[in-house]
């Protein structure tokens, strides 16, 4: 994949799936990365047809470099990512996609390709390998994943209901959609895709049925407790952002995005009958998501009206998803355990839009409903 020592454009490709998705943050990511233009698709990823893809092709010299904001966002499945990203780098030009750090323009990214293509050539031909973007429920390898349809996208369900979908490569979930982005580049290149922690997760009902589930690696659990706690005011048992002065909403939010944390939205919309529906989907999402990126543990804020009903719904849902032996699960109040404050205040801020998202979307690595 040898590629012409020309210093061409970026030109950058953007794609959701249907006209009511906002493709926006695409565009930004995209237009802060250098693209010049940003060519933009309305279609699934399971079709053919994309007019667009097809003018920056033709657009593309050598030395020029397609940039996408994530690998689903141009590769129908992984045999059509490498046969394209192979296609492009005959003609001169390199593909760089954001998420995943990968840059054919380098040694490295031409490295991962090379592993990609070694991968898929072994498994013989696949054309059912989607490029993976979490469903509800995410991840990659768990039982259920199908290779229907494609519904997700970063910021495609208007302008404050960012979608996104998963970067890394293999399967996907029946369902509506869970999008997460949880392999780092540091890890896709060392050749892992797994990254074990604590997923801590909490609810909010203030703009449809919002889950956010925050993942903390084990390492940092004894550093965060104490950054949590040190939040906390005297009087305080916990830090809630619904109590919080404006000024203290925002060192709570900053706080957290300096601590590293990261986090993904699940989000029912107005989909389901019930919240009780809703927060099964969420809980689906977030047990599957969990399952892909190594988590041990996942902990629920303590709602003791709904002990039962959870008891129920986690162990049908990790039995589906088959981790009921790797995965533990728990609930807990708030004021025991501190770090429950992360997800409280990114749910938060994610519900309240504006300014409130846009100070917390550092830490947040994936969106979808489900």
């Amino acid at each position: 994949m040898a590629l012409s020592l020309l210093v061409g454009e970026l030109l950058g490709y953007a794609r959701v799936s249907t006209t009511v998705q906002d493709p926006a943050l695409q565009h930004d990511a995209l237009s802060a990365a250098g693209c010049w233009r940003t060519w933009t698709d309305t279609a699934s990823g399971s079709r053919s047809e994309r007019p667009q893809l097809v003018e920056v092709m033709a657009a593309l010299r050598p030395g020029d470099t397609l940039t996408v904001w994530r690998l689903d966002r141009l590769g129908r499945s992984l045999p059509h990512l490498i046969e394209t990203v192979r296609g492009l780098a005959e003609r001169g030009v390199g593909f760089r996609s954001l998420q995943e750090s990968i840059d054919t323009t380098t040694p490295g990214g031409r490295l991962v390709f090379h592993i990609f293509g070694s991968l898929a050539e072994r498994a013989g031909p696949d054309p059912g390998a989607h490029v993976r973007r979490t469903r509800c429920g995410p991840g990659a390898g768990p039982a259920g994943w199908s290779s229907d349809g494609d519904d997700c996208g970063e910021g495609e369900a208007g302008p404050e209901d960012d979608r996104r979908g998963h970067p890394a490569l293999g399967g996907r979930r029946r369902g509506r959609g869970v999008a997460v982005d949880v392999v780092p580049a540091a890890a896709v290149e060392a050749g892992s895709a797994k990254v074990s922690g604590e997923v801590f997760i909490d609810e909010t009902k203030h703009r449809n049925y919002v889950v956010v589930a925050a993942v903390v690696v084990p390492g940092d659990l004894a550093a965060l407790r104490r950054t949590v706690r040190g939040l906390v005011l005297p009087g305080q048992r916990r830090v809630h952002m619904t109590k919080e002065s404006a000024p203290r909403r925002r060192l709570i939010a900053d706080t957290i995005v300096r601590s590293g944390v990261t986090a993904v939205v699940f989000d029912a919309g107005d989909a389901y009958p019930s919240e009780l529906d809703a927060r099964q989907a969420c809980l689906r999402g977030v047990i599957s998501y969990a399952d892909y990126a190594g988590a041990t543990r996942l902990v629920l804020e303590r709602d003791d009206s709904l002990l039962a009903w959870d008891a129920r719904r986690l162990w049908e849902i990790t039995g589906e998803v088959g981790c009921r032996d790797t995965l533990r699960y728990s609930h807990a109040r708030a004021s025991e355990e501190l770090l429950l404050a992360i997800p409280d205040a990114i749910a938060w801020c994610w519900a309240k839009g504006g300014d409130w998202r846009r100070r917390i979307r550092p830490v947040i690595t994936g969106v979808e409903v489900v």
